[in-house]
């Protein structure tokens, strides 16, 4: 058996995706980024590579804002990050025609006409935690709540929530101290971030949101986001629409990266050490 290494170096945590030359997904992986991307990937290889001979892996793939980390003469094939979380997307879901992915330091609407047939769309916010998984942590941290309770909290807000400034990590803060000091409870200011993120990433694109809609990456996982990302794509739509979190949505990109590496070769895979 013949295998494909697709591997995500996001600023938060790096993901790996190992494939058989059928493409079905064998090992999936995550490490966070504690001591430099690099090491993240020198420890996902090592365990990939406990139960697959290394010589059986034919290439691997590289994709995300770390990847500039990984040493050339590796000679690992590199590919963008919205043609990699399109083509995981598309892997299991062909009929998707929006993907909203939001990362921990980054988020990007790629509108999709015809999948990869024909040329696709990609608008991004800047080099800014604003609208991403770490502006988020930086708020929950600042109000005294763990990121794993972030979304049931917020999803128990009752009523309509405050507005928040999302374009500026600085101006949140501010308005979070504003609430507190009025008396506002946790659950809607946690709410009216999600809301905040979500016109945000809404105001990445102009015009309505094509459906299907799909959502990736690490933040796909808050409930409370995806269900503020609904209301701004719904009220652009001018109908209601849902968006759907695919089961593979934290190694989308991982996975699409080792399908584009299916027939190509590289020298090595393992990092010296």
């Amino acid at each position: 058996m013949q295998y494909y290494l697709g591997i995500d170096v996001g600023s938060v945590g790096v993901k790996l995706c190992l494939i058989d030359e059928s493409g079905i997904p064998v090992r999936k992986d995550v490490e966070r980024v504690s001591s430099g991307p690099l090491a993240a990937v020198r420890t996902l290889v090592g365990r990939a590579v406990e139960d697959i001979p290394q010589e059986d892996i034919l290439a691997v793939g590289v994709s995300g804002s770390g990847s500039s980390a990984i040493p050339a003469d590796l000679g690992w094939v590199s590919f963008t990050s919205s043609l990699a979380i399109a083509s995981g997307v598309l892997n299991s879901h062909p009929d998707a025609r929006t993907i909203i992915q939001i990362g921990g330091q980054s988020s990007l609407i790629i509108e999709l006409e015809d999948g990869l047939r024909k040329p696709w769309k990609v608008e991004s916010n800047p080099l800014c935690a604003a609208g991403t998984g770490r502006f988020l942590e930086q708020q929950a941290y600042r109000l005294g709540i763990g990121i794993e309770d972030f979304a049931e909290l917020a999803l128990k807000c009752d009523g309509n929530a405050p507005r928040i400034a999302a374009r500026c990590s600085v101006f949140a803060k501010t308005d979070l101290i504003h609430l507190q000091q009025k008396g506002v409870t946790v659950e809607p200011m946690l709410y009216a971030l999600c809301e905040s993120v979500a016109r945000m990433v809404g105001s990445f694109k102009k015009g309505p949101f094509a459906s299907p809609v799909y959502a990736a990456g690490g933040v796909a996982a808050n409930a409370a986001i995806i269900k503020a990302l609904e209301d701004v794509v719904s009220t652009r739509n001018g109908e209601p629409t849902s968006i759907t979190v695919p089961d593979d949505y934290l190694y989308a990109q991982a996975l699409g990266t080792a399908l584009l590496a299916v027939g190509k070769r590289t020298s090595r895979v393992l990092l010296d050490v």
